[in-house]
C-alpha cells in the first residue's frame, strides 16, 4: 500500500511541485524521470518499493512536499473502527504508476475553445468574454488555431487588455480544468471600454508555466457601437505531450499597433515562485514603426562594429535597448531579481524581430542599488518563443538527422568549418545510433525529398553554408526560402517537432549571417511549430560559429537543458573570440528547461 500511496500523492500534487520545490525543480526533475522509467520496467514488488522510497527521498530537502508524502502515508495506515471514517480509497499500483507517467508524457487528444466576445462596445460600457473548452467542435467559428495542453490538469487563461483601452474586473487570470471525458466549466472576463478605437485583446492559454497558445480578439470601441453584438471563436486544442519544469521567470511581450506605431506591453510571471511575481503588469513602451523596422535599424549598427570596438559598441547598444525597451515598471521589477536564484528565463513575444538577447541591464537611478548585469543571454539561461499556435516542446526525441551543406558560389572562398560540421554531425549520428539522412549534395531535389518525408521524419535539421537574409543557397544554385515550408510539410514538421539549427553566410562575405532570422523563426517555430529553432540574428564568423554549434550539441548530448546548453555555447565562444560578436548573435526558440534525447 505504501508505494502506491506515495506515487498517487505525487500525481495529485504534481501541478504544485514547481511552486513547492522552487528553482531547484528543474535540477531535480531528471532524477524523477529516471526513477519513473525504472519503475515501469520492473515487476518485483520489493524493488518497486525501494525505488518509490528513493523517489520520495528526492524531496527530503523540500519540507512542503515531504510533509504531504508523510501525511498520505499516515492516512493510508490509519485504522478506524468506524466504517465511515476509513481513509480515501487508493487506486491500484498500475493505475497510480500510469497517472505519474502521464504527468511526464500525456497522450494527445483534441479539445476546442469556445470563446464568445463582444464585437463592438461603446466607451463606458461593460462586456463579457466567455471561455470554455469543449470535446466537440462548434458549427460557427471565426478563427481556427492549434493549442497544446495536458489532460487532467489546469489551464490558466490570461487576458491581455491595454490599461488605457480597457479596465478588467478583478484579476485578469482564470483557470479551467482539462478533463479527459467532458467539456470544461466556463470562465468569464468582464471588461469596460475606456476609449474609442479599433482595439485588440489577447487570451493566452498557459500550462506548466508557459504560454501554449494565443487567441486574438478584435473589439471596435465607438460611441455608435451596440454592446450586444458578439463573435464566436473556435480554436482546436491539441492536448497532451511531454512535460518540462517551468522556467524561473517568464516575460510575455505583446505587440499592438496604434496610430502607426508599435506598442510593446509586458507581463512578468514566475511560474515556480522563484522570483515572486504573479502575472505582474510591467508597463509598456512605444517604438517607431514596426518591430521589423526597429530590428533593421539595429542590425545596420551591429554589423558596422568590428575589432576591439565590437564589445564596447555592443554593450552601449545593449544598454540603450534596456532604456528604450524596458519601461520604468519593468526596470523596477528587474531590480528585485538581484540576489534571487533565478536561472532560466523564457521570453514569449508576438514578434521575432527584436534582439532581446542583446539587452544589457544598467540602471543607476537608485544610487544605493545600481543594476549592472551582463547581457540577458549571458546572465540567464535564456530562450524565447513566438506566441501563437503552440508552446515549445518539453522533450525533443531525436532518432534521425540531416546535415545540409548549402551551395558554394564560385566567386566566394570556402568556409572551412562547414566541412567540420558535416563530419561532426555524421559522428554524432554514429555515436548515438541515429539514422543519418544527410544527402551528399543538398540540391533542391534532395532537400524537397527530405521535407516531403520520402525518407521518413527528420528530427534534427542542420543547415550549414552560404545564404542571404531570407534564403539559403543550395548545392545546385537554387534557394530554400521560408515560404517553401507550407501545406503538408508544415503539418509533418508540427507532428515531429524537430530541432532546427540554421547557419548560413552571406554570399558577399566570408562570414555567417541570417540578418532576417525572423522570417525563418516565424516559419519554423511559428507556422510549422518545430520543437527548437536556432540561428544567428546577424553576421557571424566561421570558426566561432563552429565552436558555438559544437558546444551546443555536446551539451545537449550530455543531458543538459536547452537553456544550459545555449548559455554554455555562448560562454565557450565568448572565451575563444572575445572581440568577435558571434557569441551574442544566436537566438534560440525553445523551452529553457527542455531536454534533447538521442534514441537509436
Amino acid at each position: 500500500m505504501q508505494p502506491t500511496t506515495l506515487v498517487q500523492t505525487l500525481v495529485e500534487c504534481w501541478d504544485d511541485l514547481p511552486r513547492l520545490v522552487g528553482a531547484s525543480w528543474a535540477q531535480l526533475f531528471p532524477d524523477v524521470v529516471r526513477r519513473v522509467a525504472e519503475l515501469r520496467q520492473i515487476s518485483d514488488p520489493d524493488r518497486q518499493a525501494t525505488l518509490v522510497m528513493e523517489l520520495a527521498l528526492l524531496f527530503k530537502d523540500h519540507p512542503q512536499v515531504a510533509e504531504r508524502l508523510r501525511e498520505a502515508l499516515q492516512n493510508s495506515q490509519r485504522k478506524s473502527p468506524d466504517e465511515g471514517n476509513q481513509p480515501p480509497a487508493i487506486p491500484n499500483w498500475p493505475s497510480a504508476l500510469d497517472g505519474l507517467s502521464e504527468r511526464l508524457n500525456s497522450p494527445i487528444v483534441t479539445r476546442y475553445t469556445d470563446i464568445s466576445a463582444p464585437r463592438r462596445l461603446a466607451p463606458g460600457r461593460r462586456g463579457g468574454i466567455i471561455v470554455r473548452l469543449t470535446c466537440a467542435p462548434l458549427t460557427a467559428s471565426d478563427v481556427t488555431r492549434t493549442v497544446s495542453a495536458r489532460l487532467a490538469q489546469t489551464v490558466e487563461i490570461y487576458l491581455h487588455a491595454r490599461s488605457g483601452d480597457f479596465e478588467v474586473d478583478g484579476e485578469p487570470v482564470r483557470r479551467l480544468r482539462v478533463e479527459p471525458d467532458r467539456d470544461s466549466d466556463t470562465v468569464v472576463f468582464v471588461l469596460t471600454a475606456l476609449r474609442a478605437g479599433h482595439t485588440t485583446v489577447r487570451l493566452d492559454f498557459r500550462q506548466a508555466g508557459l504560454t501554449i497558445a494565443t487567441v486574438e480578439l478584435a473589439i471596435d470601441v465607438s460611441a455608435e457601437s451596440a454592446s450586444d453584438e458578439h463573435t464566436r471563436t473556435e480554436a482546436p486544442v491539441a492536448i497532451g505531450g511531454t512535460y518540462a519544469p517551468p522556467p524561473d521567470l517568464d516575460l510575455r511581450v505583446t505587440v499592438t499597433m496604434r496610430d502607426g506605431r508599435s506598442v510593446l506591453g509586458y507581463v512578468v510571471h514566475s511560474p515556480n515562485g522563484a522570483a515572486g511575481y504573479h502575472y505582474y503588469p510591467a508597463g509598456g513602451v512605444t517604438i517607431l514603426g514596426s518591430p521589423e523596422q526597429y530590428q533593421a535599424r539595429l542590425m545596420t549598427r551591429i554589423e558596422g562594429l568590428t575589432g576591439s570596438q565590437a564589445q564596447t559598441g555592443l554593450r552601449a547598444l545593449g544598454e540603450q535597448l534596456y532604456r528604450e525597451l524596458f519601461p520604468s515598471e519593468l526596470r523596477r521589477a528587474y531590480q528585485q531579481l538581484t540576489g534571487l536564484p533565478i536561472r532560466s528565463l523564457q521570453i514569449t513575444s508576438d514578434e521575432p524581430w527584436i534582439p532581446w538577447e542583446l539587452v544589457h541591464p544598467y540602471d543607476d537611478d537608485d544610487p544605493d542599488h545600481i543594476v549592472d548585469d551582463d547581457f540577458l543571454c549571458a546572465r540567464f539561461e535564456l530562450t524565447r518563443w513566438l506566441a501563437g499556435r503552440s508552446g515549445p516542446a518539453g522533450t525533443i526525441h531525436i532518432h534521425s538527422l540531416a546535415c545540409l551543406n548549402a551551395g558554394q558560389p564560385p566567386t566566394q572562398p570556402p568556409l572551412p568549418s562547414v566541412a567540420q560540421e558535416r563530419i561532426y554531425l555524421t559522428g554524432l549520428a554514429d555515436r548515438h545510433g541515429l539514422q543519418d539522412h544527410s544527402p551528399r549534395d543538398a540540391t533542391a531535389h534532395a532537400v524537397s525529398a527530405l521535407l516531403d518525408g520520402q525518407h521518413g521524419p527528420i528530427d534534427l535539421w542542420h543547415f550549414a553554408g552560404h545564404g542571404d537574409v531570407s534564403l539559403i543557397v543550395l548545392a545546385d544554385g537554387s534557394c530554400l526560402r521560408p515560404e517553401d515550408l507550407f501545406g503538408p510539410r508544415q503539418t509533418a514538421i508540427a507532428r515531429t517537432r524537430p530541432l532546427v539549427f540554421l547557419n548560413a553566410c552571406r554570399v558577399s562575405q566570408q562570414s555567417w549571417s541570417l540578418t532576417q532570422l525572423g522570417g525563418w523563426a516565424a516559419a519554423w517555430a511559428g507556422r510549422c511549430r518545430c520543437g527548437v529553432f536556432a540561428g544567428p540574428l546577424w553576421s557571424v564568423t566561421d570558426e566561432p560559429a563552429w565552436i558555438f554549434a559544437h558546444t551546443f550539441y555536446e551539451q545537449i548530448a550530455a543531458g543538459h537543458t536547452l537553456g544550459q546548453a545555449v548559455q554554455a555555447a555562448r560562454a565557450q565562444t565568448r572565451q575563444h573570440a572575445p572581440d568577435d560578436t558571434t557569441w551574442l548573435a544566436y537566438s534560440v526558440y525553445a523551452h529553457p528547461n527542455a531536454r534533447v534525447v538521442f534514441t537509436p
